[in-house]
């Protein structure tokens, strides 16, 4: 089984395998739902993502890009602190990539 890696324009990664094995890109989703579930995410938008304090976010309309820089860098005037000096880089699109897997029409 070969591993399959796609990096976007923003960095994000989706992982898969080919012969359209989901192992490894479930392996993927696990990791970035712990990351997602152990900085407190879910305190603002849910454990699903849908909304609490903060939006929803299987809703949004931002793009990849938008939603990176927003966890990096918060939003002013909200409870959404900034994370950069507490995520990694990396960290935060295994987050945006969990929360693409949740998006909902």
């Amino acid at each position: 089984m070969s591993l399959i890696i796609l990096v976007g324009a923003a960095g994000l990664v989706w992982v898969g395998t080919a012969g359209g094995q989901g192992a490894v890109q479930a392996e993927v989703l696990d990791e970035a739902k712990r990351l997602y579930l152990a900085n407190g995410c879910y305190a603002c938008h849910g454990l699903e993502g849908r909304g609490n304090v903060g939006p929803d976010l299987t809703r949004t309309t931002k793009s990849d890009e938008e939603i990176v820089a927003r966890i990096a860098n918060g939003r002013a005037g909200t409870a959404m602190a900034p994370f950069r000096d507490k995520i990694s880089a990396e960290d935060i699109r295994k987050i945006v990539v969990y929360l693409r897997s949740l998006t909902r029409p």
